[in-house]
């Protein structure tokens, strides 16, 4: 892997981490079409995930206020606004626990089959023809709630369709979001929740995919290469993050639905 390729790996991530398209099953696709070597696929999880940690970075920079206010409602005592759509109510960490265990549920124990799939872009393209048909259910969504009336039973389903998003080619944002958006909230509110959900989610993540590559893994592809995914991956999840907002706050989030059922089928074409 060369480090055009991480660059435009990281680009790739950035965008497509947000946008409602699949990071995964873009970086899949994107490893095959470049041809990164076998050697390099063994260890693409791992850049994946430093990608991933990107667009932490992206979204600490895009939702800081609302970062800085969950820590600030931990010292206030009125709950009296909690359920407007601009507040951060205290109860707002157990429905982020809440989602994550749902992750774990569905994410732990088919780990190993996931890490197989990463290397099979016939599994990321199909996967992308599901993306378009959970983004096509957004059209029978009418929401209008605020992050604080999400209940547990809201932030278990988001958490259960986060971790079947660990399937490459099926959107982690747009799964969590179309199912907030179902359940009650308002798109923009709905993606606020999933990607401050990302952070801890993302992190975990990262740490437990680290451990086990530091057992088993040998590091092939050069550490440039990392930092330059890394920063295309922050500086790219920041633009695309501001795009989706202004496309939700429009209504229009089935429109990738399109897209993503044509490159699903192109890219089942070609790679089939």
């Amino acid at each position: 892997m060369g480090i055009l390729d991480a660059l435009i790996l990281g680009i790739l991530q950035g965008l497509t981490e947000f946008l409602p398209i699949s990071s995964s099953g873009h970086l899949v696709l994107a490893q095959h079409f470049l041809g990164v070597d076998q050697a390099a696929l063994d260890e693409a999880i791992l850049f994946i995930l430093v990608l991933h940690l990107g667009t932490v970075v992206a979204v600490l920079f895009c939702y800081w206020n609302d970062i800085t206010g969950l820590f600030r409602s931990i010292k206030s005592d009125a709950n009296k606004d909690e359920n407007k759509p601009d507040s951060i109510p205290k109860k707002i960490f157990l429905m982020f626990l809440i989602s994550i265990v749902a992750t774990g549920i569905v994410g732990v124990p088919i780990d190993k089959f996931f890490e197989a799939a990463f290397k099979n872009p016939q599994w990321a393209a199909s996967g992308l023809i599901v993306t378009a048909v959970i983004l096509a259910l957004s059209l029978i969504a009418k929401g209008k709630g605020g992050i604080g009336t999400v209940k547990p039973a809201t932030a278990f389903l988001v958490g259960l369709g986060q971790g079947i998003a660990v399937f490459p080619g099926i959107s982690r944002s747009g799964t969590t979001i179309v199912i907030g958006m179902l359940l009650g909230l308002s798109g923009k509110e709905a993606a606020r929740y999933t990607f401050l959900l990302s952070v801890p989610t993302i992190i975990l993540a990262s740490a437990m995919k680290y451990l086990d590559f530091i057992d088993e893994g040998t590091l092939s592809i050069p550490v440039g290469n990392y930092i330059v995914g890394f920063i295309a991956s922050a500086i790219f999840g920041v633009i695309a993050i501001r795009i989706l907002i202004h496309i939700l706050a429009k209504g229009k989030i089935a429109g990738f639905a399109i897209y993503c059922l044509i490159a699903g089928i192109a890219a089942l074409m070609v790679v089939g």
